[in-house]
This record gives C-alpha cells, sequence and structure tokens, in this order.
C-alpha cells in the first residue's frame, strides 16, 4: 500500500482514538474539533483513492478497506456514545429546569401570601 494512504490511515485512526479519549473526558468542544478533523482526513483519503492507481491494485485496496471498516466501526461506538451522552445530559438540564419552576413557584407564592 501507498505511504500517502498508510499516512491517511495513521491520521484518521489517531483522530478516531482522540475523540474516543476526549469523550471519556466530557470535553465536548474537543471532541466536536476531533469530529470536524476526522472528516477532513476522509476527505484526504477520499482524494487519494480517487487520484492514485490504489483502485487497481486489489490487495491494497481490500487492505485499506478493512483499516477504513475498523475505524468505521469504532467511530460508530462513538457515535452512540455521544448520543447516550447526550440523551444524559438532557435530562440532567430537564430536571434542572423543572426545579427552577419549582423553586420560582414557591418563591412566587411565599411572596404573594406573605
Amino acid at each position: 500500500m501507498d505511504g500517502a494512504f498508510n499516512q491517511e490511515l495513521d491520521e484518521i485512526e489517531a483522530a478516531c482514538a482522540g475523540i474516543q479519549a476526549t469523550l471519556l473526558a466530557e470535553d465536548w468542544q474537543t471532541a466536536s474539533a476531533g469530529n470536524a478533523y476526522l472528516d477532513s482526513r476522509l476527505e484526504r483519503f477520499a482524494a487519494l483513492l480517487d487520484d492514485s492507481a490504489l483502485a487497481s491494485d486489489s490487495t491494497s485496496l481490500e487492505l485499506a478497506a478493512a483499516r477504513l471498516a475498523c475505524v468505521l466501526e469504532q467511530y460508530g461506538r462513538i457515535a452512540q456514545q455521544l448520543i447516550a451522552a447526550r440523551d444524559i445530559a438532557g435530562n440532567e438540564l430537564a430536571g434542572l429546569h423543572r426545579g427552577r419552576r419549582a423553586a420560582d413557584h414557591y418563591f412566587d407564592t411565599a411572596t404573594t401570601a406573605a
């Protein structure tokens, strides 16, 4: 496989691992930046596929496809973790909102009663 392909696949794998680490640290801004970086690396990889003789080398193409499939599987797991984290955060925010409404109602009622 061409060195440029290996380098791009290495970059894609590293980007995925970086996103995973930021999700575990709940660093949402860095995870978003990592996702944008991953998108750019995938676009670069696609451009290399379009511009290269790799398409005529079935063995190299199979190796590249296998590595990319592993990364995309990992990315799918990351996406599921992100969805779960979003749902948890949404539920926590909804609970805080309900608590604030209850507190506001209490203070409004207490002020009126006094």
